[in-house]
């Protein structure tokens, strides 16, 4: 049995070496294979950390069940703005680029994995230039019973 979920948003960041992200704490008792797809319009560092340890988790972010018929509510917990005491195992980098695409669409970065019980993930997003630009997120996740 599974379920699935998303959550999708823009985050507006200022200044050169700004730095705003999401946590992603992971239950203990189900598999999650999670993806996300990144825009940004300008130049930012995305890096993933694993194991984090924070001192505030950040505000909640609402996860949507997919089958908008079922009233089954997501178990991996979301936030934004965390408060981070030890990033963890950097697990993954990238860097997105000040360019667009022919219908003008920002650059898109997109990454999957089957994450781990019990652990939270850090997505950091670092800006990398000095004016105001914006990071368009969708998240989605598939809640599996674990075999």
């Amino acid at each position: 049995m599974f379920n699935q979920y998303f959550t999708k948003g823009v985050v507006s960041i200022d200044g050169l070496g700004t730095i705003t992200g999401f946590l992603f704490t992971t239950p203990a008792d189900l598999r999650i294979y999670a993806r996300a797809m990144v825009y940004a319009s300008d130049d930012f560092t995305i890096q993933i950390y694993e194991d984090v340890t924070t001192l505030d988790d950040g505000t909640p972010i609402t996860g949507f069940n997919t089958n908008r018929n079922s009233l089954t509510a997501h178990s991996m917990d979301l936030f934004s703005a965390p408060t981070i005491d030890d990033p963890g195992d950097l697990i993954w980098e990238t860097r997105t680029l000040a360019t667009k695409g022919i219908a003008g669409v920002s650059s898109q970065i997109t990454y999957e994995i089957l994450v781990k019980y019990s652990t939270k993930y850090y997505w950091k997003i670092t800006k990398n230039t000095a004016a105001t630009h914006f990071v368009d997120y969708d998240f989605w996740w598939v809640e599996y019973e674990s075999i």
